[in-house]
């Protein structure tokens, strides 16, 4: 099993040098919010899991209406 973590702009500033070190494989990271506007941290967060040699995943939050 990989030790993977879903990051989006709610979770603030993500120190990805100590999360690869604490063995953090690959990241789910939000792309799009559900006013359907680009996540705050999308593009800082993608550059950082490159940097870092991580592996990246994107998901966008909808809101579901019944």
């Amino acid at each position: 099993m990989r030790k993977l973590i879903d990051v989006s702009s709610y979770n603030g500033r993500v120190d990805w040098k100590k999360a690869k070190v604490y063995g953090c494989e690959g990241a789910i990271l939000k792309i799009i919010r559900k006013d359907l506007n680009r996540d705050k941290k999308f593009n800082e967060n993608f550059a950082a899991c490159n940097k870092n040699k991580i592996g990246w995943g994107v998901y966008r939050s909808e809101e579901r209406r019944v």
